[in-house]
C-alpha cells in the first residue's frame, strides 16, 4: 500500500524505501538531523539514542520517555505528536541554523556518552539487580 501512495505522488524519486541496512553510521554520518515522529507511548526509541551518538540534532514528539534523551532546545527539537506543521517548522528550523544544528549535534552526542552508553547502561543494570539481594 505503501509503495502504491509513494508511485502516485509527483516527488515519487525522492521517496526510497531501503529496507534492512547494515550501513547505518554511514548513513547517518550523511544526514543534517534524525527525524522521528512518534505518536505512540514508547521508550527511548534505540534509533534517537544512535542518531544522538552519531553527533545528529534529533526532531521528535513528546511521548514517552523521549523527553528523557532529547532535551529541547538543546539536543534538537520537541514537537507535539501528530502536528505535521510543527514537525515541519523543526526541520526547516534545524536546515537554516548550520551553527545551531552542529551545536546541538554536539550536545547530543555528549548526553549520548553521559547517560545511554553502553557502561552507563551496565553500571544501572547491576544496580536494579543489587536492589533486589
Amino acid at each position: 500500500m505503501l509503495e502504491k501512495r509513494i508511485a502516485a505522488q509527483a516527488k515519487r524519486s525522492t521517496i526510497h524505501l531501503v529496507g534492512q541496512r547494515e550501513d547505518i553510521p554511514e548513513i547517518m554520518s550523511s544526514m543534517d538531523c534524525f527525524v522521528l515522529p512518534s505518536y505512540a507511548n514508547e521508550g527511548v526509541p534505540q534509533a534517537i539514542m544512535q542518531a544522538m551518538a552519531a553527533e545528529l540534532p534529533v526532531i521528535s514528539t513528546r511521548v514517552g520517555a523521549i523527553d528523557e534523551a532529547v532535551i529541547d532546545g538543546a539536543t534538537g527539537v520537541l514537537v507535539p505528536p501528530r502536528d505535521p506543521q510543527a514537525l515541519a517548522a523543526a526541520m526547516l528550523e534545524i536546515h537554516r541554523s548550520p551553527e545551531m544544528r552542529v551545536a546541538m549535534g554536539r550536545k547530543a552526542r555528549l548526553i549520548a556518552e553521559q547517560k545511554f552508553s553502553l557502561e552507563k547502561m551496565l553500571d544501572a543494570m547491576e544496580q536494579v539487580f543489587l536492589s533486589v539481594r
